[in-house]
């Protein structure tokens, strides 16, 4: 009776961490503008629909919660605090969260440039002359150069999602196990 409950013990030490990252679930935030982007999907790239999302403060202070759409996204207004944590509740238990640093923009709009109107002067175009300083210039390179990357930053997190870990290999060899310990089981138990 004791080799049946070891058996049974190494079965299910096996078998469950192999059904908890069967269906891992991932969540990824970007900010853009003014609006933060939230977007899961579990580890075959499924997006979750109708995932619950709450949006807490560094101080566990709920600031948003809400649901995916159809396509797993969700955007909100970004809040005036620095870090966020998003949690991501999908179906049948499964969650994720991530920390989120804000940019140091905090929601606010870049600083609106107007061009400067300069008297035309004979020997030079008439074009107004727009002038920036070295701090708005820095503001709009750092907007847009994160404006372009986030498509690379989705696809980085999808892939990172996918990748298969350590934690899924020793599940694998858990469910191998795990089956051969039940046939055995079975083939002993037809053999009385």
């Amino acid at each position: 009776m004791k080799a049946r409950s070891l058996i049974l013990f190494f079965i299910s030490f096996f078998i469950f961490p192999a059904l908890t990252y069967a269906h891992r679930v991932s969540v990824f935030a970007y900010q853009e503008g003014g609006k933060i982007f939230v977007e899961g999907f579990f580890s075959d790239g499924t997006p979750t629909k109708h995932a619950n999302v709450e949006v807490f403060d560094k101080g566990g202070k709920k600031l948003f919660s809400g649901r995916t759409d159809e396509k797993g996204t969700l955007s909100f207004k970004t809040p005036s605090v620095d870090t966020l944590k998003i949690v991501l509740n999908a179906s049948m238990g499964h969650r994720a969260e991530t920390l989120f640093h804000l940019t140091s923009m905090k929601g606010k709009k870049a600083p609106s440039i107007s061009p400067s109107p300069v008297a035309p002067v004979k020997d030079q175009p008439s074009s107004p002359v727009t002038r920036i300083t070295e701090s708005q210039l820095k503001t709009i390179v750092h907007q847009e150069v994160a404006r372009a990357i986030q498509p690379l930053m989705r696809a980085i997190a999808k892939q990172e999602a996918k990748r298969i870990s350590f934690s899924d290999i020793i599940g694998g060899i858990g469910w191998i196990i795990g089956l051969m310990g039940i046939w055995m089981i079975l083939k002993t138990r037809g053999k009385r």
